[in-house]
């Protein structure tokens, strides 16, 4: 009989010795169709026990190469408040979010002990992932292009490498989180003035500039 590799086991074991501040629960395993390059598993944690921060560890089938989103959780509030300092020199007082993709999964050797400001220059180093950042400001969109170049130079002097979402708004909401999708439509439909999304290339450019009017 051969031996067949426990994925659950692994994957968890992962979690488990890399954040033993938290605590994890197995959900799932998926793509274990033949055939396939790697195994997913689904967790949650204590820490983070809304749905919209389940836990996605990918593990490659031939040599169990991990990537995984919890990093992102991890240091989610450490990376905004990082980054605020940046934006909030050019734009003044804004809302900042990072938003956690369970498709973009960072690699394994992104480490809880790296300041936040070395796991910002590493996360970049890699295919599967670019951290994205939206900001709302209400400075007056007339200087743009001039603001998005400013922002541009300071995180590249650090070697960020970002994906940004920029909402230019009439008045910043305070509790957004508190919002369901349909009040957030609505809200942006009232206030919202001119979106941007922009994301980096490897030698800190941005790939197109693109603003567009919201409706």
């Amino acid at each position: 009989m051969l031996f067949q590799f426990d994925y659950k086991k692994a994957m968890m074991t992962y979690l488990t010795e890399k954040y033993p501040d938290d605590t994890f629960h197995f959900i799932n395993i998926g793509t274990e169709t033949f055939g396939s390059s790697h195994v997913e598993m689904i967790a949650s944690s204590d820490k983070f026990p809304n749905p919209e921060y389940y836990i996605h560890v990918r593990m490659t089938r031939k040599t169990h190469e991990i990537t995984e989103n919890y990093i992102e959780f991890y240091f989610r509030e450490q990376a905004i408040a990082h980054i605020r300092s940046f934006v909030e020199s050019i734009y003044g007082p804004c809302r900042i979010r990072s938003n956690i993709s369970g498709t973009g999964l960072l690699l394994s050797d992104l480490s809880p002990d790296m300041e936040v400001s070395e796991y910002l220059r590493n996360a970049k180093n890699t295919p599967y992932c670019i951290l994205d950042f939206k900001i709302h400001t209400t400075k007056d969109p007339s200087s743009k292009d001039e603001d998005l170049e400013s922002l541009r130079q300071a995180l590249a002097s650090q070697e960020y490498r970002l994906g940004l979402s920029f909402s230019y708004v009439k008045e910043l909401y305070e509790e957004p989180d508190m919002m369901n999708e349909i009040q957030a439509r609505q809200w942006m439909l009232e206030n919202c003035i001119l979106q941007g999304v922009f994301t980096m290339d490897d030698n800190y450019m941005f790939k197109s500039q693109n603003w567009r009017e919201y409706n």
